[in-house]
């Protein structure tokens, strides 16, 4: 076989075969343009759309979906893709949905009679910070219980702080 003329680049190449009309570096180009080509068009997206979710769906998919979303590379997409406007369109819109609320409910339902849930609730209890929080709450279980019984009695919310203190100075008149 002779050599023949590229028909992009213009460059001589010796053809493997009589078809042959780019350079073997023209030739990958061109092939790689076609492909993202035909993956833009509609006919590429619905078979690769298609093929994408009947391979996910396999073993073989779900076992390198999960070791590619656990490697680094796959975390730096899933987080740039979560700070991007859309995913945040995405998530926001998802968790607005009865599916969205009705997934979030069942999880922490879950969570909550998990071991784990227990545990980190009974150390925070334990912890200084969740003493304090527990005797804030409590007041204000109690100022709440105290303002229904003061509402109870007629006296208007106006007066319910001049009485509160009313009824400490009692107490501490009787002590």
């Amino acid at each position: 076989m002779g050599s023949k003329c590229c028909a992009v680049c213009g460059k001589e190449f010796s053809p493997t075969n009589n078809r042959a009309k780019y350079c073997e570096y023209c030739r990958l180009c061109i092939k790689k343009d076609r492909k993202k080509a035909y993956r833009q068009s509609e006919k590429g997206k619905s078979y690769h759309k298609a093929y994408y979710k009947a391979w996910i769906q396999s073993e073989k998919g779900k076992i390198s979906d999960k070791a590619y979303r656990n490697s680094e590379k796959g975390k730096a997409v899933r987080k740039a893709y979560f700070k991007s406007e859309k995913g945040k369109a995405v998530i926001k819109s998802y968790r607005q949905s009865e599916k969205g609320k009705a997934v979030r409910k069942a999880y922490f339902k879950t969570y909550q009679q998990s071991d784990k849930y227990k545990s980190i609730i009974k150390s925070y209890r334990q912890s200084e910070k969740g003493k304090a929080t527990s005797k804030v709450s409590n007041q204000k279980k109690i100022l709440n219980m105290k303002s229904y019984y003061l509402n109870q009695l007629g006296i208007p919310p106006e007066l319910h702080d001049l009485k509160r203190a009313q009824l400490q100075l009692l107490r501490a008149c009787r002590e």
